[in-house]
């Protein structure tokens, strides 16, 4: 039979000097608690599998406020904890759905903030904000300091105050001298107008220059938070009027983008890892190369020749590499090495995959039910292995999570499509972020489509 089928999302990290798209997250995983993990008030979001705005997007994975409260302001922010170097620069689309945009509901991206909780009264920050109710609604820089607003650059081209169910793409630059631009793509002029969900906000894409200021007020945003923000009033449309997709950032405030990788995907099926990626546009591309490691921080070696790219090119390039020297029960970290014809490159990665192994004394007839059956050693430290058993006749996405006493997400173990059998997975004890959990009782739950939750109590003992 074939083992368990796994999809992970590659979040794309900055490793060498030169600059390329980095993409921070467009949803493609269809939630917003992993890779990277967004926290606020997540009651308040949702991602929609087909955006309606503009012209419509299917199978977009967008961000969408899904207010519940009465009216108010609701966020997501997510960290990079690493440095952001001297010059930024920040991609991302937009949209407003039935609801204009005014000075009751308005969108914010923030570009960098100093913490996670972006309605602190001490919050520093530069953020991107649309709709004020005033004439026409331009996209104004504003910086923030201690919570409160200053406008510093407003677009000179705008959007028709009260249009509705339109959509755009933002990309702003910060210079090593402090001076900030904002490009667009083509301002929708009309409602139901203006690029989609799924169009990517490459300079290609924002070619409007909309305006430059210089503010060097804040310059360290190492260690920072990306976020997403809606003001909102009480009417059904302005509770579900935001969304957001798309959020790419580069440290390099003209990244010409000569490959635009907008997507990178490891999956395992069979004997083998399976790595595609895609590139929308190519600029005098070699070829990529994969590497591997066997932990996070290396050393990686090449485990591909080259595999030649498209040199340059403006169309979608879809590639795959099948990596079958692989052991079943080892993780693995890949990274993806694109070589540019001047011999200059660029990694992505790394990411860290599981190859699955599969509980060899009990394979014959199949399960016929999901079930967390157990796990050993239990009590455990530092880790332990989850026995389960995914049920049916035919794959099916299979959601493994650990939380705390309070309720509160420690770690997703998976959340991929699995074939049915029986398998054993580890759990190091670490939580989305690699930090080893305190000693204590944890709760594993187990869902798979079509076929119910079980949960399993687990216990750590120091």
């Amino acid at each position: 039979m074939n083992l368990a089928k796994f999809s992970v999302f590659i979040f794309l990290c900055f490793f060498t000097s030169i600059s390329f798209a980095q993409k921070v997250d467009s949803f493609d995983d269809g939630d917003f608690t992993s890779n990277p993990t967004w926290t606020g008030n997540t009651s308040e979001w949702e991602i929609v599998t087909d955006s309606d705005v503009a012209g419509g997007a299917t199978n977009s994975n967008t961000l969408r406020l899904n207010g519940n409260s009465a009216g108010g302001t609701s966020y997501l922010s997510t960290q990079r904890t690493e440095s952001w170097g001297g010059e930024q620069s920040w991609s991302f689309w937009m949209g407003r759905r039935s609801q204009a945009a005014t000075s009751s509901n308005y969108s914010v991206v923030w570009l960098w903030a100093n913490e996670s909780d972006l309605l602190s009264t001490t919050v520093d920050g530069y953020r991107i904000r649309f709709g004020d109710n005033s004439s026409n609604d331009e996209i104004i820089l504003q910086r923030v300091d201690d919570g409160d607003t200053t406008n510093i650059l407003s677009s000179s081209g705008s959007v028709l105050n009260g249009i509705t169910d339109i959509g755009f793409m933002v990309r702003v630059t910060r210079t090593n001298n402090s001076e900030w631009t904002i490009f667009t793509s083509t301002l929708p002029g009309t409602s139901h107008d203006g690029a989609v969900a799924t169009d990517i906000p490459s300079k290609a894409n924002t070619p409007i220059n909309q305006g430059s200021t210089v503010d060097n007020t804040y310059s360290d945003f190492s260690n920072g938070y990306f976020g997403f923000m809606a003001k909102y009033t009480t009417s059904t449309a302005a509770r579900s009027g935001a969304e957001f997709d798309q959020l790419y950032f580069d440290t390099n405030s003209d990244a010409s983008l000569p490959v635009e990788l907008s997507s990178f995907t490891a999956s395992y099926s069979g004997n083998a890892v399976i790595l595609r990626w895609t590139t929308e546009s190519e600029i005098n591309n070699a070829g990529f190369i994969i590497l591997r490691a066997d932990n996070e921080e290396g050393p990686f070696s090449e485990v591909s020749s080259l595999i030649a790219g498209a040199g340059t090119s403006t169309e979608k390039r879809n590639y795959t590499y099948k990596d079958e020297r692989t052991e079943k029960g080892t993780s693995y970290w890949y990274q993806l090495k694109q070589i540019n014809t001047d011999a200059t490159f660029q990694v992505y990665g790394p990411q860290k995959i599981n190859v699955p192994q599969v509980n060899e004394k009990k394979q014959g007839a199949l399960p016929t039910q999901n079930q967390l059956i157990g796990n050993y050693p239990n009590p455990f430290n530092p880790g332990t292995t989850l026995s389960l058993s995914v049920g049916g006749e035919s794959e099916s996405t299979t959601t493994i999570t650990i939380y705390d006493l309070l309720g509160h997400r420690v770690r997703t173990i998976i959340d991929q499509s699995m074939q049915p059998g029986y398998y054993d997975l580890p759990w190091d004890g670490t939580n989305d972020f690699g930090l080893k959990v305190p000693s204590g009782a944890y709760f594993c739950k187990m869902y798979s489509a079509g076929g119910g939750v079980s949960v399993l109590k687990l216990l750590k003992m120091n």
